[in-house]
């Protein structure tokens, strides 16, 4: 379980640096990158008292919406598998894997490979 606090800084022209000059307690953040905000953190910023909110990539409360697009990976419903388009997948992949090769036994690569790796470059081989 993570705290989320917001910290105010000041900068301090005897010292040259920033120092903390006020920090606020959020709230929690939750598994699915939800922070649980507190009552007196709602009713003391009233731009968060409604709707539900997410810990951003810059360290900010988000929506959901920013969210989802700074972060697709997260947890959370996915979309469901049947809106992928993965009809070209094993395509490409071998059609990038054949031009690897090609351009490996063209430029002499594989060679090299063989005379390094020895017996553990016999996969190579097959190509040539």
């Amino acid at each position: 379980m993570c705290y989320i606090y917001a910290y105010q800084t000041q900068w301090d022209p005897v010292t040259r640096k920033s120092k903390r000059s006020a920090r606020k307690y959020v709230g929690r953040l939750a598994a699915d990158s939800v922070v649980n905000i507190t009552a007196k953190f709602r009713t003391e910023f009233p731009q968060y008292a409604q709707g539900t909110f997410y810990f951003g990539l810059d360290k900010t409360l988000v929506d959901e919406a920013a969210y989802r697009r700074d972060c697709p990976d997260a947890p959370g419903p996915k979309p469901a598998a049947a809106e992928m388009d993965t009809a070209l997948w094993d395509t490409r992949s071998l059609g990038f894997t054949c031009a690897l090769e090609q351009l490996a036994a063209q430029s002499q690569v594989l060679e090299h490979l063989h005379e390094i790796f020895k017996e553990d470059a016999s996969i190579w081989r097959s190509t040539n």
